[in-house]
Formats: structure tokens, C-alpha cells, sequence
């Protein structure tokens, strides 16, 4: 019977440990995934939706921006015109974030290309992301000294002239999506706390959670290797003793709503 015994606990030990293991794995997993998670959207707010749409200057980062598009005049779409870089940038809905490369390099720009600019008619600092319809060449040098632009939703003829010294840069991707999870969620200072703070008190608790039962293992290898003092041992023996009550407690009280 001894040896039946023996070898089930020699079967049953190992299952154990892999269940525990894998246990441990799967919270390694799911804690360092919510880590990856706060820091990716901590680092958006702060990098690119940090400033408003109507800002001078805006947060880059890798020479890229975003911005926020506020109005319709590019909430229709011309099917002949599509981007040079390989993004089909068409119609731009109101309320869309739009992913701006940082450049004043006027020999990327092509016909059809959507780019953000200051526009010097409007004011100082008014900014606008519309659609190249011509390109204006220096004839001594073949260099471009001046782009007009059109809104796709715009009436024709109305058009904007401007230098390129006024770019901010080309829009390579636009997202509505992302608009109005910055319009809804990222801009209402309560619902991002909450999104924040609920994350990283799930970290914390996790973490003192491991730390405690750390702490527990340790205290219950040294007691039963004899390494405690006098004084530790005694307190060890009254916690155990404290727990065991509060088993006991625990267990009479669920014995009892069982029986109702």
C-alpha cells in the first residue's frame, strides 16, 4: 500500500509543478502585456496628442506628427489623384487623425499629394491639410517656388498659393478611428485617469501580491530549517496560528450558508 502511495505522489508531484509553472508563466504573460500596453499609450499621448490641433508647433517624433482634422474640405475624394509614397491618402473625414512626415523637401512632392501647411492668407498661424494641384517651376533653376493647393471638398477655383517654406510636411496616413478615440477618450482628462490609473494599480496589486508570498516562503523555509531566532519563531507560530483561526472561521461560516 506504502509503495502504491510512493508512486502516486511520484506521478501526482511533477503534474503539479507543471500546472503551477504554467500558472506563473501565464501572470509573467499578462503582467508584462499590460506594462507593454500603459507605456505604448502613455508614450501617444504625450508624444503625438499632446497639443492641440491648432497649435503652431506640434510634438513629433522620428519626424513624424498628427494632427487632428477639424474641418470638411477634404471629406470628398477625387479618384484620379492618389498618393506618391504608396498610400492611397483619398477622402479625409472630419474628426480624423492624420500621420504627417516632417519635411520642407519639395522634390518629394508630386500632383495629388496631401500636404500640411501654414497658410500665410488665412493668418500666421492657420493650418491646412489639402490636396497638390499644380507646382509652380523657377525656370533658371528648375527648382518649385510655388504649390497650390485645393480642398477635394472645396468649390472649384478656390484655391491656396504657397512657398515651400509654409510646409509643415506630407500626410502619408490618416485613421478615423484614432481621431475619435483622441476626440473621446484621450482629450476627456476623467476617462483617461481611469484608464491609466486602473492599469497600473492592477501592476502594483500583482506585484505586492508576489512580494507577500515571497516573503511567506521564505519565512516558512526558515522555520522549517531551524534558521529563525527565538523571537521570529514565536512570531511565525502566532501567524500560523491567526491564519489557521481564520480557516477554521472561514470554513464554519460557508458550512453554515450551505445548511441554509
Amino acid at each position: 500500500m506504502k509503495k502504491n502511495e510512493q508512486n502516486v505522489s511520484e506521478v501526482v508531484s511533477p503534474e503539479i509543478e507543471k500546472k503551477k509553472k504554467r500558472k506563473h508563466i501565464a501572470l509573467e504573460i499578462v503582467e508584462w502585456t499590460g506594462v507593454a500596453i500603459c507605456v505604448v499609450f502613455i508614450a501617444f499621448i504625450a508624444v503625438f496628442a499632446s497639443k492641440s490641433p491648432s497649435d503652431k508647433t506640434s510634438a513629433s517624433l522620428f519626424g513624424y506628427e498628427t494632427r487632428l482634422v477639424v474641418s470638411g474640405s477634404m471629406d470628398q475624394s477625387n479618384d484620379s489623384y492618389y498618393d506618391g509614397t504608396g498610400w492611397k491618402v483619398k477622402r479625409i473625414r472630419t474628426g480624423s487623425l492624420i500621420f504627417i512626415k516632417n519635411t520642407q523637401d519639395v522634390t518629394q512632392l508630386s500632383v495629388g499629394d496631401v500636404i500640411t501647411f501654414f497658410d500665410p492668407s488665412k493668418g500666421p498661424s492657420v493650418i491646412v491639410t489639402h490636396r497638390i494641384q499644380d507646382i509652380t517651376l523657377n525656370l533658371e533653376d528648375l527648382s518649385i517656388s510655388e504649390i497650390i493647393t485645393h480642398g477635394d471638398n472645396n468649390d472649384i477655383g478656390v484655391t491656396e498659393k504657397i512657398t515651400p517654406g509654409n510646409m509643415i510636411g506630407k500626410v502619408v496616413n490618416t485613421s478615423f478611428f484614432l481621431g475619435q478615440l483622441y476626440t473621446k477618450v484621450i482629450s476627456n482628462k476623467a476617462v483617461m485617469a481611469v484608464i491609466i490609473i486602473v492599469p497600473c494599480a492592477a501592476i502594483i496589486g500583482l506585484e505586492s501580491y508576489k512580494i507577500v508570498k515571497i516573503v511567506k516562503q521564505d519565512k516558512a523555509e526558515r522555520a522549517a530549517s531551524g534558521q529563525m531566532s527565538s523571537e521570529e519563531q514565536e512570531i511565525y507560530d502566532l501567524e500560523k496560528q491567526i491564519a489557521e483561526i481564520k480557516k477554521k472561521k472561514k470554513s464554519k461560516s460557508k458550512d453554515k450558508e450551505e445548511k441554509k
